[in-house]
């Protein structure tokens, strides 16, 4: 039993030098491996593409934060990331290492940053980021009124064209905007000019949709208050829209009066010269410009010429009427 016992005093004593030298080697191989990997030159791609090469993995490490928050503005920098893939390695032997604020240069130009906010997203893209639902919500809110302020006797409420909503998610740092009112006058402004075109002698609808390679359905609802067949010179016709971030539909009822002139032959029956016709019509608007129009009612109103009394005298009594009759001829005068 004592030969045994010995023998597992002896174990002991030769397994804790064993395992302080492991956990020592451990250590060793780790501190080794930090200084080294801080030492290192380390390349970082974007994409896989290297962009840069630093001194050390921790010069790297500053370069992305950096560059993340440079590219993030006035947006708020709790949740920040980079929309393409950003990695650090090892540097070649024969790469260029550059300073920092180099390395950063070529970060902002290679990526974009984007922030966690809350969305207004138009068909799936976020078209502004702020900081709270309640703050994109108004901002909705304002664009419609926004658009519904240049116009008479609106019909119900707007609504917008395409899926827009509100949601948490991942946004361009650049359509970070601090308040609704700032978000709205973005998402307001035109971001592509519109395509007009001035018609000139000669021009014909048709060959105008040809020029601009669209259909003449699509030139019609381009120009809903335009009749394409009586088009005259100088009419200019909107080929395409200006592209805005954001489409608010619109519906308002309108009415025209137009002097009208009647067909040739009702002209010689009614001897009406020119009317008025009092048109009432369901406009619909796109961001405050016509985009359609229903009919609902017409009236017109003929111009008469007068008749003087003494015509609808002639013309009331036929010539029979007017001589004396017989009865009359042989009455005597009193008195005689």
């Amino acid at each position: 039993m004592q030969g045994k016992a010995s023998a597992n005093s002896t174990r002991r004593a030769l397994v804790k030098p064993v395992f302080f030298t492991m956990v020592a080697a451990a250590a060793l191989g780790t501190f080794a491996g930090l200084y080294y990997s801080r030492k290192t030159p380390c390349a970082i791609l974007v994409e896989g593409k290297p962009i840069a090469a630093v001194e050390s993995r921790a010069v790297a490490k500053k370069a992305l934060a950096e560059a993340r928050r440079g590219r993030a503005g006035d947006a708020p920098s709790s949740a920040l990331r980079f929309a393409e893939e950003v990695t650090i390695r090892a540097a070649s032997k024969d790469a260029e290492v550059t300073d920092l604020p180099e390395a950063v240069g070529a970060l902002e130009n290679a990526t974009t940053v984007q922030a966690e906010l809350w969305a207004v997203s138009v068909d799936g893209v976020p078209a502004a980021g702020l900081r709270s639902r309640k703050d994109a919500e108004k901002t909705l809110d304002l664009v419609k009124r926004h658009y519904e302020s240049g116009l008479p006797n609106t019909c119900g409420e707007s609504s917008f064209k395409g899926n827009v909503f509100v949601e948490r998610r991942y946004v361009d740092a650049v359509k970070y905007h601090s308040s609704p009112e700032k978000a709205c006058e973005a998402l307001t402004s035109v971001i592509e000019q519109p395509i007009m075109h001035v018609v000139q002698t000669g021009d014909r609808a048709v060959y105008i949709a040809e020029k601009y390679d669209i259909s003449l359905d699509e030139l019609q609802a381009n120009n809903p208050s335009l009749d394409l067949d009586q088009l005259t010179e100088g009419d200019s016709l909107v080929i395409r829209r200006a592209a805005q971030p954001i489409t608010v539909i619109s519906k308002a009822l309108v009415t025209k009066t137009v002097v009208v002139m009647p067909p040739s032959e009702a002209r010689r029956h009614s001897r009406a010269s020119a009317g008025k016709r009092t048109v009432r019509m369901l406009v619909t608007y796109e961001n405050g410009a016509p985009a359609g129009q229903e009919l609902i009612s017409q009236i017109t109103n003929w111009d008469r010429p007068k008749i003087s009394h003494s015509r609808r005298i002639h013309r009331s009594k036929s010539p029979e009427a007017t001589k004396p009759s017989d009865a009359l001829l042989q009455t005597k005068p009193s008195g005689l």
